[in-house]
């Protein structure tokens, strides 16, 4: 029987062994690299810069990877074979934009080499609350009105408690921006009585505890006063006299008390404007000084070997580690619990310039607070801007044009602050500002 020859017998043992044999390896390398039917050990990752706060990443296996810090990542589960595996942002960082390449996000399994790659969100700015005329009437957003607002906090509802410097009044805002009167009745004094019935002379910042009381820093009164869910006023600390005394309760003194934030622990921290120190007021009312020389100076250093010069807003984070806009200095400076003073950002020169530590500039920053990462939004009168600091101390614009004032609603530098002196962050990373010389209450959210 005749035979029409084959390629393969065309080929002599040898030559045909080592065609099989270079067949095999091309399907065990394929394999290895993530071939079609590839083994558990196949991976997909890659590296992320530029991250500040804390990113989600999921593949189409079902995973989901939470990274915090720049450097390689990769995920632990292989796809489903004959699939190509997808990497995309499942939670963007707050006040972050993290974009994955290539741009389709789509990578084959055991691919190493997706980067993703985080820079700072612009802000938009719309107005919540506030006519812009200065004066202190109950209303709607747009018929409502301050008088220069300054001190912010955000209330467990999602609306906001602020206080009206001049007219020394407590106001809530809700998350529509409706406006009411809770404390305060807009005349001279300090005295303590329930509600309307009660008085301040003039108001700074402002800070909330987890019973719902409220504590506010008085700056003429030269006290600190507290407000139960309930609208009682009273006086928790300082004796009236502008001095920086330590002592208890009303035993105590305070020089020109500015802003407030509560500790973790129920102790409350004060900047005093003109007493140039930061102190500690334990739930009891035990007063001390935590950090400060008394003198306007700036050095780093701890407790009474640091100086600050008209510093003006204070926050914490969730270590208790403080930050201080440090106003006179053009610096943020941080304090650790034991009271060890560094500065975070800022050359010490007045400008608007982004950058990294001394690398950066501000002018006098005025306001502060901290997102549960570690950042801080700054808030600063002399540039009229929104700013943002990473826990590295890379510094950012958010929102605002330097040096140039205004109430305009926009993204980015088409916005316009006036001397903001108060600033809040929600739990999704919302913003709210107390635009001072704009008689009303502004709120940013990330315009990705």
């Amino acid at each position: 029987m005749n035979q029409t020859p084959t390629p393969a017998m065309n080929v002599g043992p040898a030559r045909w062994a080592l065609r099989s044999g270079a067949i095999a390896l091309a399907v065990s390398f394929l394999a290895s690299c993530g071939g079609h039917g590839a083994s558990a050990t196949n991976t997909l990752g890659g590296t992320v810069t530029g991250l500040s706060g804390t990113l989600v990443l999921q593949n189409n296996a079902g995973e989901e990877l939470t990274l915090k810090a720049d450097g390689a990542f990769a995920f632990s589960k292989a796809s489903t074979a004959g699939l190509p595996d997808q990497v995309r942002v499942g939670q963007q960082p707050l006040w972050q934009t993290c974009t994955v390449s290539p741009g389709n996000g789509v990578a084959m399994i055991d691919a190493r080499q997706v980067s993703v790659v985080c820079s700072a969100t612009a802000a938009r700015v719309s107005t919540l609350a506030g006519s812009g005329i200065a004066r202190s009437n109950d209303g709607d957003a747009r018929t409502a009105s301050f008088n220069y607002p300054l001190g912010i906090v955000i209330r467990p509802d999602g609306g906001l408690f602020v206080t009206d410097s001049v007219a020394g009044l407590v106001r809530q805002v809700s998350i529509h921006g409706d406006v009411t009167t809770f404390a305060g009745g807009g005349f001279a004094g300090s005295l303590d009585d329930n509600g309307l019935k009660a008085s301040f002379a003039s108001l700074g910042g402002i800070a909330l505890d987890n019973l719902g009381n409220l504590y506010l820093a008085e700056f003429f009164g030269n006290l600190i006063r507290r407000i139960t869910p309930g609208a009682d006023v009273t006086t928790f600390a300082g004796d009236g006299t502008p001095q920086s005394q330590n002592g208890k309760g009303r035993a105590a003194s305070l020089n020109n008390p500015a802003g407030v934030a509560m500790g973790s622990q129920g102790e409350i921290y004060v900047i005093e404007l003109d007493g140039q120190v930061v102190r500690k007021i334990m739930p009891d009312g035990e007063v001390s000084t935590l950090a400060g020389s008394g003198v306007p100076a700036f050095a780093d250093g701890t407790g009474t070997a640091a100086s600050f010069q008209n510093a003006f807003g204070i926050a914490i984070d969730k270590a208790d580690n403080l930050y201080v806009a440090d106003s006179g200095n053009h610096r943020i400076r941080k304090i650790t619990p034991e009271g060890v003073v560094t500065t975070l950002a800022g050359s010490g020169q007045s400008g608007s310039a982004d950058g990294v530590g001394a690398g950066a500039s501000f002018n006098t920053p005025s306001g502060l607070t901290v997102d549960e990462d570690g950042n801080v939004y700054v808030v600063e009168i002399g540039n009229n801007l929104l700013r943002r600091v990473t826990p590295q101390g890379a510094v950012s614009t958010l929102a605002g044009q330097a040096g140039v004032a205004g109430s305009t609603d926009g993204v980015g530098s088409q916005a316009r602050f006036f001397q903001p002196f108060g600033v809040a962050i929600a739990a999704d990373g919302t913003l709210y500002i107390a635009d001072t010389l704009s008689q009303k209450v502004r709120k940013v959210t990330p315009a990705r």
